[in-house]
């Protein structure tokens, strides 16, 4: 059950299903500090995160962005009337999507933060019927800072380009959002995310759904189908069929384009036709000018 704590003239979405970070912690207490007497909810103690029973505060710092952000609350009557969830704006979801993006970047709830370059968080139509959720970035989007630019985003971009679809037309992010790697000499490979690091990241992806609300996902790979469906998935007895998460939105189950990069060379034809036909379910193909 979400609350809403407000602190200081800001307001703060927190969730009982993640853990507080100490980051966002020293954030807001900046914050409170920048507005001395301000208004304070406390429990005995003066703290943004009193009227939650020790949630982190997730994202939404400005104001003048978050003050209706995510879900905006009817008046709690008498009656007891439920909470009425509203969409926000294209543009304060893009202002609300920079500055996640800003709290993420400073994300130490695992020690993937403090190796990465950066957070990289999704990019795409805020109102895309369609979200694309991948592993983790790459050593390619570490460096730009945006997902899918290295070899596996152009193998997407080529599978979307034969369906008929531009990534401009999508959402695309990532479960984790700092590269995890280890040194082999000078360069950065590629580690897969442990199941604790994919859980610690897991209010950050789940927040860009709540902005973004796609009405469906695509889960490309084992990690993202993991996050997102809370089970372990066999991606390769379950994939090409849609599947329900834990709030009974639809996502599709498919191989993440490394996969196919890293397979066997002989079989790739037929890999390349297989994964196009599981995209082709969440996204018909369409005709091209």
């Amino acid at each position: 059950m979400r609350q809403i704590g407000k602190a200081c003239g800001h307001f703060f979405i927190c969730s009982t299903r993640v853990r507080s970070g100490s980051a966002i912690r020293g954030f807001v207490r900046h914050r409170m500090a920048a507005q001395r007497g301000g208004p304070a909810l406390s429990h005995g103690r003066t703290s943004a995160f009193s009227t939650c029973p020790r949630p982190r505060a997730r994202s939404l710092p400005m104001k003048s962005t978050v003050s209706d952000l995510v879900v905006q609350r009817s008046a709690t009557t008498a009656r007891g009337e439920a909470a009425v969830p509203t969409r926000l704006s294209v543009a304060r979801t893009r202002e609300a999507l920079l500055e996640l993006k800003k709290a993420t970047d400073r994300c130490r709830e695992c020690p993937l933060g403090a190796r990465a370059t950066q957070a990289v968080c999704g990019e795409g139509r805020v109102r895309s019927a369609i979200m694309v959720v991948g592993e983790q970035p790459g050593d390619k989007e570490d460096v730009q800072g945006r997902p899918f630019v290295g070899p596996a985003g152009k193998l997407l971009d080529r599978a979307l380009d034969e369906l008929g679809w531009t990534r401009e037309e999508l959402y695309v992010t990532n479960a984790v959002k700092h590269f995890k790697y280890e040194l082999r000499g000078k360069r950065r490979m590629h580690k897969t995310p442990a199941q604790r690091e994919a859980e610690a990241c897991h209010h950050w992806l789940q927040d860009e759904i709540d902005l973004v609300r796609p009405p469906a996902l695509v889960a490309l790979g084992a990690t993202a189908a993991r996050v997102l469906l809370g089970r372990q998935v066999a991606v390769t007895k379950e994939r090409g069929r849609w599947h329900g998460d834990p709030s009974g939105r639809p996502v599709l189950v498919t191989l993440h384009p490394s996969a196919l990069l890293r397979g066997d060379p002989r079989q790739r034809d037929e890999a390349w036709q297989a994964w196009l036909k599981d995209l082709g379910i969440a996204l018909p193909r369409k005709a091209k000018d």
